[in-house]
Parts: structure tokens; sequence; C-alpha cells
């Protein structure tokens, strides 16, 4: 597959695609999901096919069960994962695939418990507290925080806990990473939102996150 086609491809999916219900019709006709997770899988290695595969997948999945669980069945959810791991200093795959999971798991039980299975928090953490000081990273991480914890004591727990990058982490789970990006964009009110909102989810019916929270 030509790398710069899958690139357009992708970039012609976010710029068609957002919040525009004609061009999401299409794109599942024409079977985008599945092209979407063919480019993700063969060009996992390269960082630019991978942001844009993130972007496209944000697109089609936000808000949509229907794509957001063809997306899944197609191995996306590990695969966003995986290349998160692989590019772990590119500042846009980062920001970009917190994007795809926070699209993925939004109000959905299924694919908020298939991207905790395959790390999807960790992968989050590590992202915000690489790129704390980037208000789109920021901004992402802290989306895909609220999504992941959402009505779900497994990704509050795994979120909250920093379980596996704990040692990485200094010790930080989401909880004092929220609390560490509330006071850093309190001039910044999309960050600072994105922040409080990711904090209440984690929050909620979970008495070791609102202690946590508490000593933060």
């Amino acid at each position: 597959l030509d790398v710069a086609a899958q690139i357009r491809g992708c970039r012609f999916i976010v710029f068609k695609g957002w919040q525009n219900e004609e061009y999401l019709r299409h794109f599942h006709e024409v079977k985008a999901a599945e092209l979407i997770a063919t480019a993700l899988e063969t060009h996992t290695p390269n960082a630019k096919v991978v942001a844009a595969c993130c972007a496209a997948i944000f697109v089609i999945a936000f808000s949509s069960k229907e794509t957001q669980e063809l997306l899944s069945s197609l191995g996306v959810c590990e695969r966003v994962v995986e290349a998160m791991g692989t590019h772990g200093e590119d500042l846009e795959v980062q920001a970009r695939g917190c994007g795809a999971i926070y699209a993925l798991s939004l109000s959905n039980k299924q694919t908020q418990l298939q991207l905790c299975e395959a790390n999807a928090p960790a992968a989050c953490l590590k992202a915000m507290h690489r790129y704390m000081d980037d208000p789109s990273a920021a901004l992402s991480a802290a989306d895909a925080f609220m999504s992941l914890s959402c009505d779900n004591k497994l990704g509050q727990d795994l979120l909250g806990g920093a379980e596996g990058v704990e040692t990485e982490l200094g010790g930080k789970g989401a909880c004092e990473l929220l609390a560490d990006l509330v006071g850093r964009y309190e001039n910044d009110r999309d960050v600072m939102y994105a922040g409080l909102d990711a904090a209440m989810k984690l929050a909620i019916d979970n008495p070791e996150n609102r202690l946590r929270f508490g000593a933060a």
C-alpha cells in the first residue's frame, strides 16, 4: 500500500467526515473502517500513517456505536495501543492515539473493556505524563481518561492506580496527573474543563480514586 495515498485517504475522511452524516454513510458503504484498519496494521512502523489513521478513526467512530464495534472487531483497539507504544516519542501519534481511544470507547461498554484489556489506560497515562506541556496532547489524554472511566470500574481502577506503569510515571496515576493538569491549564478553559470532566468520571462511585484526588 502506498504510504502517501494512505495519508491522503485518511485526511480526506477527516476533512469530509467530521459530523457529516452523508459522508459518514458513504464511508461506511465503501468500507472505510476496513481500509483504515488495514493501513494501520500494514504501516504501524510509520508514524505519519499511524497519526493519520488515528485521526480518521476519531472521525468515523465518534458517537457511532456500530462503527466503534466494527473497528474493534477488526483489531483496531489493540493496534492503536501498539502503535502508541511503538511511537512513544512522537507527539502527534500520542495525541491522535488518545483521540482515537476516546472516540472508540465513548459510551460503549464493549469497546471500553476491549481497550482496557489492550492496556489503553497505560498508553494514555504515559502520553499525558510525557506531553503534559502540550495543550492538544493533554486535552486528548484527558478526554481518553474520561471515556475509558465513564461508568467503568475497571477503567477507573487501571487509570487511578496506574497499573503496570507506576514506576515509569514516578508513582503518579490519572488522579495526580489530572490535578497537575488542572493547575497548569487554569487559563485554558478547554483543557481545564476536559481535566475536570475526566476527574469527575474517575471519582464517581470509586472511593479509592476520591482518596487519590484528596491526596493530590
